[in-house]
């Protein structure tokens, strides 16, 4: 690449490569092979992660009208006296979230009645 009169930018954006990458296989030498399975990827879900039918029924407990007033601890800890658990707190306190993103789920507050006159 030195003796070319393109710069190493130049070049990487040329072939559709990344600065980074180049400077990656450079500093690898000739043995770059990279296995791209260790690589993050943020698509990727961990072996640990709930599955699906799990989620859908955390879910279904959230949507539930008899809880429709509690907040999403006090549904936790209800679930858990009557021997239920589905996942940890935290778990449900983050699939109560992106149900609320995607308007699943509406935390619905308590009415109060109005004070009498008289």
């Amino acid at each position: 690449m030195d003796e070319a009169k393109l710069s190493i930018e130049q070049a990487c954006d040329l072939i559709g490569v990344s600065r980074s990458s180049f400077y990656f296989w450079q500093s690898k030498g000739d043995d770059c092979d990279v296995d791209r399975r260790t690589l993050p990827n943020p698509n990727r879900k961990p072996p640990w992660a709930l599955p699906q039918k799990d989620i859908e029924q955390v879910k279904s407990v959230l949507c539930l009208p008899e809880y429709a007033d509690l907040s999403i601890k006090q549904i936790y800890y209800k679930e858990l006296a009557k021997g239920r658990k589905y996942c940890s707190l935290r778990t449900m306190q983050r699939i109560a979230a992106k149900m609320r993103d995607n308007g699943e789920y509406q935390h619905k507050l308590k009415r109060y009645r109005k004070k009498p006159q008289g």
